[in-house]
């Protein structure tokens, strides 16, 4: 990681972080996660649909048979991604920069589970890093949407410009710069890390 980079996430007074592909590389069955859901939908009558991404098919059923319904399946899509931890598979310098933070704000937005993200928190691969998860049960929309990254603005009292996102894709670039996140960094996957501004 470059001194710029450290410079930035040590001084910012919130940084955000995506969490799988980010902080850690989930090895989760998405294939068959989507196939056991599909399964439990019809067993409901509630609506799926094999050709719509995981996060669409959830996002239908929270609009159609409520909040209940929705989180119901989110535990069970929270139950793959524990499954699919690895610690071997986690950004350890990262975690580490993000630690030395103490007292000044570390929030995760992503498109994972909020049950899920912080049950793998407790995992000693962690200690130190003290964040808040803003997962897909707190908004209406994942990324690129810029909702999760606003709602973590608001929650710290922090101006998106004065903002560091740190990311591994596309869609966090986007839904950084339709947040009007003021600096957004690109890791590569853990294990094999390089933060750099983003162009």
């Amino acid at each position: 990681m470059d001194s710029a980079s450290r410079r930035v996430i040590e001084h910012a007074p919130l940084v955000i972080v995506d969490f799988d592909g980010t902080l850690a590389t989930l090895k989760t069955d998405w294939v068959g996660l989507k196939q056991r859901l599909a399964e439990r939908c019809a067993d409901n009558k509630w609506p799926w649909e094999k050709d719509r991404g995981l996060d669409e098919n959830l996002r239908a059923v929270r609009k159609q048979r409520g909040e209940s319904a929705f989180i119901r399946l989110c535990k069970e899509v929270a139950l793959a991604e524990i499954a699919g931890f690895d610690a071997e598979a986690v950004a350890t310098d990262l975690i580490q920069l993000l630690g030395d933070r103490r007292t000044d704000p570390v929030a995760i937005v992503t498109n994972n589970t909020r049950l899920g993200v912080n049950t793998i928190l407790q995992h000693e691969v962690f200690h130190g890093l003290q964040a808040r998860v803003i997962g897909k049960e707190d908004v209406s929309q994942s990324k690129p949407s810029p909702a999760g990254l606003s709602r973590a603005c608001r929650l710290f009292v922090s101006s998106p410009k004065a903002t560091v996102f740190i990311g591994d894709s596309d869609t966090d670039e986007r839904a950084g710069q339709l947040a009007g996140i003021g600096i957004f960094l690109r890791v590569d996957p853990p294990r094999a890390h390089s933060l750099r501004l983003a162009a």
